[in-house]
């Protein structure tokens, strides 16, 4: 039970993290990009 609640702590930091760097890096891209920001729908 301890792994099992361990792999899920590292889970679900992992997802957070991911979650983090992919929102950042989407917006950076839309930042930089603004074709990408017009064409975004309201």
């Amino acid at each position: 039970m301890g792994d099992e609640a361990a792999a899920r702590t590292a889970g679900a930091a992992y997802a957070v993290a991911a979650s983090r760097s992919v929102r950042s890096t989407a917006a950076r891209a839309v930042g930089s990009s603004p074709a990408l920001l017009a064409a975004r729908p309201p």
